[in-house]
């Protein structure tokens, strides 16, 4: 049981709830609606702290989906926010091996049986590709592991479902 030294606000940064046994343990940073460039806005210092607590033999970076949603993102300022938050990344975890996990496929349903896919998607993952390997980081694309550009609708068709109505978000059974 915890309970904090006073009545002021408590901002819990991570919990650690291991055992002594042997197996695989995974640190999740999941945070709803970040993208890449979260990690420019984080304090360099406590990034460095956090990740020093433990040997890591692995890092898995997935973001491109978020980014994606923004209408004014260009090719270019993507590449930029994307070299540097490969660079900081580096810079707190420079031996680690790293894979960037692009965004999956995407849509939008228009009417009745027409969807729009998201352009976005494609641009992200190829600069993703591009990039990673300067950083020493493996690219996989998400987008061509499902099937290609388009290929969330048949996600979606699929019994059981393999894509959430919203046609960005896996389903349970995806």
């Amino acid at each position: 049981y915890l309970s904090p030294k006073g009545d002021g606000p408590v901002r819990l940064v991570g919990v650690n709830m291991e055992r002594d046994t042997k197996g695989v343990i995974i640190d999740a940073m999941g945070v709803n609606g970040r993208s890449a460039s979260s990690w420019l806005r984080w304090d360099p210092d406590q990034l460095k702290q956090w990740f020093s607590r433990r040997p890591y033999d692995l890092i898995v970076l997935s973001y491109g989906t978020n980014e994606g949603s923004d209408p004014s993102l260009t090719p270019e300022a993507y590449r930029s926010t994307l070299k540097g938050t490969l660079s900081r990344v580096r810079s707190i975890l420079p031996d680690v091996p790293c894979i960037l996990v692009g965004s999956g496929d995407r849509a939008r349903l228009i009417s009745g049986t027409r969807y729009e896919v998201w352009g976005n998607t494609g641009w992200i993952n190829a600069i993703q590709r591009e990039e990673a390997p300067h950083y020493g980081c493996v690219a996989w694309d998400l987008q061509a592991a499902m099937g290609g550009e388009g290929s969330v609708v048949g996600w979606r068709k699929a019994e059981p479902p393999l894509m959430g109505s919203d046609l960005l978000h896996f389903s349970a059974a995806g």
